[in-house]
């Protein structure tokens, strides 16, 4: 709208200056030529009217010359009506040329240009009369209207293009954003398997490409809850089954051997003690999987160390040895407690998991400008067929042997998120019969 005004108003003044401009150059010459000529015989009355009509036929532009004494009295006027004697002539513009100034006036009305020159006329130095010009210019000014009718007409077929596109595109962007408040609602009851078609190129698009990105990570987050509560359920339910069991048979037993009772409540408390187990490690996993934790420099040896400390007890009850090859002055950065989870968890498993006289190799190396740390055992490994699950929740590659040794399939699932969290990433060599390696890689923090 604003520059439809600018449109309709600019163009139309500049062409009022210019023909404003042109009639004063050409009044103001017309002007001094008729005062140069009546300066040479003064204002008498019988000659002036002489002269003028000799000389008017020289001023075609002008459709009306009044020429006035000093006292403002009328000694020529062309209009034939008003060709009279008697009449005086007096206005601020020949007022104003009585004092020596030439006065130029014009302006656009009733769809004329009326333009008007006022010149005094000097003889000898002294003013002696005035000289009046008068013009009514309707070419010109039908010329101005013309303009200015065309440019309206343009300004409304621009005005209602514009606003038919602007309808076209509001609507565009309606049925758009209508579509992402359809697909937003969708997700939101819980149906990630819809897609938002993705139409063309630019920020729409790219919005599309994203919320259904989003999508199958809701999925995939969904699908992974549904499967956590589903194995949570199924790990928590058989020692439950067990403990109801045991109370049931001691309960519906009153002539129960006391030695009997005391095998049953044993049970029972060993059952107790793996669902608090199970409940620690799923609240391990829960911290592992939490943001926010406060990130300091590690040094590698001194974690790994600590680790195999608390670890030797456990090796030598199994009859495994525990070793250790580390490189000093291998740093990342993180949270210590973190990396010694992942530590202790490794470990853990590769003593549980490993044969009578085997061993253990824990080492952390630098290599450019990352740190790994491998842990190498010679148990039973791992089949091929289980090495992509063995990072999932509760997912054990022995189940009876997991049950042996208090295992939940939870361990690995822990160090995943925490290494993943840390920015490192974790790989796993295994051969069945002849042992495994897993290696876990984080940025290095050393110079």
């Amino acid at each position: 709208m604003a520059v439809l005004v600018l449109l309709n108003t600019y163009p139309v003044w500049l062409l009022q200056r210019s023909v404003f401009t042109g009639k004063h150059t050409s009044l103001s010459g017309q002007a001094s030529f008729l005062a140069g000529e009546l300066s040479l015989d003064g204002i008498n009355p019988e000659r002036v009217g002489w002269i003028m009509e000799i000389l008017y036929e020289k001023v075609p532009e002008a459709d009306r010359v009044t020429v006035c004494a000093a006292d403002g009295l009328v000694v020529y006027d062309s209009a034939p009506i008003s060709r009279q004697t008697g009449r005086y002539f007096v206005s601020q513009d020949v007022l104003a040329a009585l004092s020596g100034q030439d006065i130029f006036r014009s302006a656009f009305q009733n769809e004329v240009f009326v333009s008007q020159m006022t010149v005094p006329i000097i003889v000898y130095g002294k003013v002696t009369g005035v000289l009046h010009i008068s013009q009514y210019d309707s070419e010109q000014g039908k010329i101005l209207l013309d303009l200015h009718t065309n440019l309206l007409m343009a300004s409304f077929v621009i005005f209602l293009i514009a606003l038919m596109l602007g309808l076209m595109i509001s609507v565009m962007l309606t049925q758009r954003f209508t579509e992402f408040l359809k697909t937003i609602g969708i997700f939101s009851a819980g149906n990630y398997d819809y897609s938002m078609p993705v139409r063309g190129k630019g920020e729409m698009a790219e919005m599309a490409g994203k919320l259904n990105h989003l999508a199958e990570i809701l999925k995939q987050t969904e699908s992974s809850r549904q499967q956590f509560v589903a194995d949570a359920s199924h790990e928590l339910k058989t020692p439950l089954a067990s403990m109801k069991l045991l109370a049931d048979s001691i309960l519906q037993t009153p002539d129960m051997p006391q030695e009997l009772i005391r095998e049953f409540i044993s049970d029972i408390g060993d059952e107790t003690d793996r669902l608090s187990h199970m409940t620690e490690t799923l609240l391990r996993l829960s911290k592992a999987e939490a943001l926010g934790r406060q990130n300091t420099v590690i040094e590698l040896a001194v974690v790994i160390r600590r680790a195999v400390r608390m670890l030797l007890p456990l090796a030598a009850g199994a009859e495994v040895e525990l070793r250790c090859v580390l490189d000093d002055g291998c740093r990342i950065m993180g949270n210590e407690d973190d990396l010694y989870q992942i530590v202790f968890n490794l470990l853990d498993n590769a003593v549980k998991y490993n044969n009578s006289g085997g061993q253990v190799i824990v080492s952390c190396s630098g290599q450019d400008d990352k740190v790994c740390i491998t842990v190498k055992d010679s148990g039973a490994g791992i089949p091929q067929k289980d090495l992509p699950s063995i990072f999932e929740r509760f997912y054990r590659v022995d189940k009876a042997r997991s049950r042996e040794t208090g295992g939940t399939g939870l361990g690995l699932s822990i160090v995943a998120h925490i290494t993943e969290r840390m920015n490192g990433e974790i790989s796993v060599e295994s051969e069945f019969g002849a042992g495994s390696e897993f290696t876990v890689f984080f940025p290095s923090a050393s110079p």
